[in-house]
C-alpha cells in the first residue's frame, strides 16, 4: 500500500456496514451480552460516527483515499475474484486487478456485507467507486435483493446531491454496481474536527433536504440519513450515499417485516426505533434530518448512550437537549426549526422536506419561521402523556403530599396552641408546675402523632408497590398457564407494570438500601418483556440483575441472592436459546453468520447455566426437568458441555442427604 497523503483525502461511504462483529472469542471467560445479539442487531448497532481510531476500523468516513496505487510495468494483474470473497483481509488483495471492464485500484471500504472498491472503468477512462456483496457466490437471496434494491433505488435518483449509480451488473457470479467517486471526506469526517458554525450548519442541511426532496418525488425514502452518509466534495458541496436501506413508495419489496429496526440509532426516527416499519414514511426522513442539523450544530448526535438499546429508548421516550444549550451562538430560529424536526409525533414535525427547505430559506434570508417554540407547560403536558404511570405516581404522591403538609400543619397548630397555654399558665403563676408538666407532655404527644401518621403513609408506598408485584406474578403464571400467549387485558395490565417497575427503577437506582427491590424489578421486568416476546430487552433486564446481585454481596441475604441468582442465569440462558433458534431458522443472514451466532449464544448458555448450578438452583427436581426438556436448549443438550454438567448434577445428587 502507499503511504497516505492528508491533502488528498477521499470519502468512500457508499453502504458498506462496517461493524461486523470479531469471530475471536475468549472461551476463557463470559463473552460480553453484546457480542450475543443477533447479527441483524450487530450490524445495525448505533456508530460512533466522530473521533473513531482509523486502526481498530477502516470504516468508510473515516479512513481516507490516496492517490492511484501505482500499475505494474506490465500491467494490472488479473486474479481470480475468490481471493476477495468473503473475509478476506486487505492484505491478501493483489491490487490493481482487472475485473470485467474495470480495474481495481484500492479497497476502501469493508464491511459485513459489502465491500467498496476505488477502481477504473477502463473503456471510458474514468474513476469510480465499485461496490460488490462481500460474501460473492455464498451470498443467499435476501443479502442479494437487498443490494440490487440498494442500486435500484440510487440509480432512479440523478440529481447533484445524489452520488449516481453508472451500471449494475454481475461478473463471474458477482454481483456489483459501479458509483460516482467523490472526491472530499464525509460529513462526519468535517463535524469530527469541529462543528459547523449555525450559517454553515443551515446552509450544508439545505442542500441535503433539496436532494431529500427530489429523492422523496421520486418515490424513494432514505432511511439511514447520517453524517457518515453525507460525502461532500472538494467544494464542500453534500453529496448523498447509501441507498443500502432505502424504501421504494411504490415498490411491493418485503425485505423489511414489522418489528424490525434497521438504521442507525442516534438518527432513526421514534417510529423505526420502535420498529413499526408501517410508518416510516417522508417524515422519518425528515426526522434525520433534524438530526443531521443537531450533529452539525453540536458535533453530537441528539441521543447517545452506551448500547443501542438504551438508545433506542432515549430516541423513543425522551426529548434531545436543545441544541443551543450545547452551543450558545446557535440562533433562536435555528435552535427551534431543528426541535421541530426532532418531535416524536410525526403530525409535530414538517410535513415534508419541501416544507423543511421552505423553512430554511426564510431562515437564511432573515425572514420570520413558522414554526414556533415549545413551552414549558406544553413540554411538561407532553412528558405527562409519554409517561402515565409515572405522572399518575406523582399526583398520588403530591395529594399525599399536601394531606401530609395539611395534617402537619393542625398539628404544628396544635403544639402553639398549647405552647400558648403554657405561657399563659406561666404569667398567671397558677398550678405552674402543673401545667407545664401537661404542656411538655402535649408537644410530645403531637410530635409522635406526626411521626407515625408518616409512617403510615410510607408503608401505604410499600403495600401498593408489594400489591403491584404480586399482581404481576399472578398475570404472568396466567400467561405460562396459558402457553405464553397474552390476552388482551393481560397484555394492558402488564405493559403498565413494566412501565410503573422501569421509572421506580430510574428514581431509586442510586439508593443502596433498596438494592434488593431494585433487583425484583428489573426481574419481573424481564419477565414481563419475554411475556412480550422481546427477549433481547429482557436479556438486558436480567443482566442488571445478575450485575446488582453481584455488587450487592452477603449485604442481601445469602439466601435470597443465591436463589435470584440461579433463576436469572437459567431464564438468561434460555433466552440466548430461543435467540439462537430464530437466527438459524431466518433467512435473513448468511451461513456465516448464523455459525457465529450460533456459537456465541451456546457459549453463554454454558456459561449461565454453570453459574445457576453454582448457585445450586438444580437442587430442584422441576428445575433439574426444565432443563433436561425446554425446547429452547436442545441445541445446548447436543454439545459435549451438557454432558459435564449432567456429571456435575449426578455427582451433587449423590452427595446430598437423602
Amino acid at each position: 500500500m502507499t503511504d497516505r497523503d492528508p491533502k488528498s483525502q477521499m470519502a468512500a461511504e457508499e453502504a458498506a456496514d462496517l461493524n461486523s462483529p470479531s469471530t475471536e472469542t475468549n472461551k476463557g471467560s463470559q463473552p460480553p451480552l453484546d457480542e450475543t445479539l443477533p447479527p441483524s442487531w450487530i450490524r445495525d448497532r448505533e456508530e460512533v460516527e466522530l473521533g473513531l481510531d482509523q486502526d481498530q476500523v477502516p470504516v468508510a468516513g473515516h479512513a481516507s483515499l490516496v492517490a492511484a496505487a501505482p500499475v505494474a510495468e506490465d500491467g494490472p494483474q488479473v486474479a481470480p475474484l475468490e481471493e476477495f470473497y468473503a473475509g478476506a483481509p486487505q492484505a491478501d488483495i493483489d491490487l490493481p486487478m482487472q475485473f470485467g471492464e474495470y480495474e481495481l485500484l484500492e479497497e476502501v471500504a469493508r464491511g459485513g456485507m459489502g465491500v467498496v472498491f476505488r477502481a477504473r472503468q477502463v473503456n471510458l477512462d474514468r474513476q469510480v467507486a465499485l461496490k460488490m456483496i462481500l460474501t460473492g457466490k455464498l451470498a443467499d437471496e435476501s443479502d442479494v435483493q437487498r443490494f440490487y434494491s440498494e442500486a435500484s433505488s440510487a440509480a432512479a435518483l440523478e440529481h447533484p446531491g445524489v452520488v449516481p449509480v453508472y451500471e449494475v451488473g454481475e461478473q463471474n457470479g458477482q454481483h456489483f454496481f459501479s458509483m460516482g467517486f467523490v472526491e472530499g471526506e464525509s460529513l462526519a469526517s468535517l463535524i469530527g474536527r469541529n462543528p459547523l458554525s449555525p450559517q454553515k450548519s443551515a446552509q450544508m442541511l439545505l442542500k441535503i433536504s433539496e436532494a431529500i426532496v427530489y429523492a422523496h418525488g421520486e418515490g424513494v425514502i432514505h432511511r439511514d440519513l447520517k453524517p457518515a452518509n453525507v460525502l461532500l466534495d472538494k467544494k464542500k458541496n453534500p453529496h448523498i450515499s447509501d441507498f443500502g436501506l432505502a424504501k421504494r413508495v411504490t415498490s411491493g419489496s418485503n425485505l423489511t417485516v414489522t418489528g424490525q429496526i434497521l438504521g442507525t440509532p442516534s438518527y432513526m426516527s421514534p417510529e423505526q426505533a420502535s420498529g413499526a416499519t408501517d410508518q416510516v414514511n417522508e417524515i422519518s426522513d425528515v426526522y434525520s434530518l433534524g438530526a443531521l442539523l443537531y450533529c452539525c450544530l453540536t458535533g453530537r448526535a441528539p441521543f447517545q448512550a452506551a448500547n443501542p438499546m438504551e438508545t433506542l429508548r432515549q430516541v423513543v421516550e425522551r426529548d434531545p437537549v436543545a441544541p443551543r444549550q450545547l452551543n450558545f451562538q446557535v440562533d433562536l430560529d435555528l435552535d427551534t426549526i431543528c426541535l421541530k424536526c426532532l418531535e416524536k409525533d410525526p403530525l409535530r414535525r414538517y410535513q415534508s422536506a419541501q416544507e423543511l427547505v421552505d423553512e430554511l430559506n426564510r431562515f437564511m434570508a432573515g425572514q420570520p419561521i413558522q414554526a414556533r417554540r415549545i413551552s414549558t407547560l406544553d413540554r411538561a403536558f407532553r412528558w405527562c402523556r409519554r409517561n402515565p404511570v409515572t405522572t399518575g405516581l406523582l399526583s398520588a404522591l403530591l395529594l399525599a403530599i399536601v394531606g401530609g403538609v395539611s395534617g402537619i400543619a393542625w398539628q404544628w397548630g396544635q403544639v402553639e396552641y398549647q405552647k400558648n397555654l403554657t405561657r399563659q399558665a406561666e404569667e398567671s403563676e397558677m398550678n405552674m408546675d402543673s401545667d407545664a408538666a401537661e404542656a411538655v407532655s402535649d408537644v410530645v404527644r403531637v410530635q409522635e402523632l406526626v411521626e407515625t401518621q408518616l409512617k403510615l403513609e410510607h408503608q401505604d408506598f410499600l403495600d401498593a408497590h408489594g400489591l403491584i408485584i404480586r399482581g404481576t406474578q399472578a398475570v404472568l403464571v396466567e400467561v405460562t398457564e396459558q402457553g405464553g400467549v397474552l390476552a388482551a387485558g393481560q397484555q394492558r395490565l402488564v405493559e403498565e407494570n413494566l412501565q410503573y417497575f422501569q421509572q421506580f427503577i430510574e428514581r431509586h437506582v442510586g439508593d443502596q438500601e433498596k438494592q434488593d427491590v431494585i433487583a425484583t424489578a428489573y426481574s419481573l421486568s424481564g419477565q414481563i418483556q419475554v411475556a412480550m416476546n422481546d427477549p433481547e430487552s429482557a436479556l438486558q433486564s436480567y443482566q442488571e440483575v445478575l450485575q446488582l446481585l453481584q455488587k450487592a454481596g452477603d449485604s442481601m441475604g445469602v439466601s435470597t441472592r443465591r436463589k435470584l441468582t440461579g433463576k436469572t442465569c437459567f431464564e438468561s440462558a434460555v433466552l440466548h436459546g430461543l435467540l439462537d433458534a430464530r437466527i438459524q431458522a431466518s433467512g435473513e443472514y448468511t451461513v456465516a453468520e448464523k455459525e457465529q451466532a450460533h456459537q456465541s449464544h451456546q457459549q453463554q448458555v454454558a456459561y449461565l447455566l454453570n453459574q445457576a448450578f453454582a448457585s445450586d438452583y438444580f437442587s430442584s427436581r422441576e428445575h433439574r426437568e426444565r432443563l433436561q426438556q425446554d425446547e429452547h436448549l436442545v441445541a445446548f443438550r447436543q454439545r459435549a458441555e451438557y454432558s459435564r454438567l449432567l456429571e456435575q448434577l449426578q455427582q451433587a445428587e449423590r452427595k446430598r442427604p437423602r
